[in-house]
This record gives structure tokens, C-alpha cells and sequence, in this order.
């Protein structure tokens, strides 16, 4: 596999909400419980998979983090759930569980943290 290093900015797109993004992190995983039997054998049994989480950073204007927020306050409150691509990955169901707008002093740029959790297809 060959880096694509010319790509465009990447953008989530969750109904009329449209998130930057500049750095992203997917997490998807199958939890494992490993039982230790009488006889000191360890047993390994895969549990159902986890849901997968999205976690997505991009930069905005700091006079535009109440915007955002406040875009994202009711699809979170209200468990909304969205089916979208992103990064050539399609998600089902995903949830917002968290957002957060951070600012360094005195700074004009704010940094978009936004945390989904949801279904990967394969």
C-alpha cells in the first residue's frame, strides 16, 4: 500500500454538520477473556466485538467554538445516530458521545475534539 500523501482535508460529514478534521483515531477491537483452568492451562474465548470509536481533532476559528458546540448539543443529547464515509471507511450508527472546543491563551485558533461511537463495515 502506497501513502497518499496529495489527499485533500478530510471533513466528517454528520447530516447537515460538517466537522474538520485533522488528525483521527479509530479504535476497533475484540475483547479477550483468558480463564486459568484447574489443571493451569490458560483458556482464550473471544467475546462479541466492541463497538468501534471514533475520535476526530480538527482546528477552528475561536470565535466559531459556540458554534459547533451548540450544532452538536442536540444529536447528542438526543442519541442521534448517522451513517457516513469518512476517510474511505464507511460507519453505521454512529453516536456523539463527546465534544470539546480547547483554546491556549490568548489563542485564535481553538482545537474541535469529537467523539463517535458506531459501527465499521467491513
Amino acid at each position: 500500500m502506497t501513502p497518499d500523501t496529495g489527499r485533500e482535508r478530510l471533513l466528517l460529514r454528520l447530516g447537515a454538520i460538517t466537522l474538520p478534521v485533522a488528525d483521527y483515531q479509530v479504535l476497533t477491537d475484540v475483547p479477550v477473556l483468558r480463564d486459568r483452568l484447574c489443571d493451569g492451562e490458560t483458556e482464550v474465548r473471544l467475546l462479541p466485538a466492541a463497538p468501534c470509536i471514533l475520535k476526530i481533532r480538527g482546528a477552528i476559528l475561536q470565535n466559531e467554538c459556540g458554534a459547533y458546540l451548540t450544532a452538536l448539543q442536540i444529536p447528542l443529547r438526543q442519541h442521534r445516530s448517522y451513517d457516513t464515509e469518512f476517510a474511505g471507511m464507511q460507519f453505521t450508527g454512529l453516536q456523539i458521545t463527546a465534544a470539546e472546543c480547547s483554546v491556549k491563551e490568548n489563542g485564535r485558533i481553538a482545537s474541535l475534539t469529537v467523539s463517535l461511537i458506531g459501527g465499521l463495515e467491513a
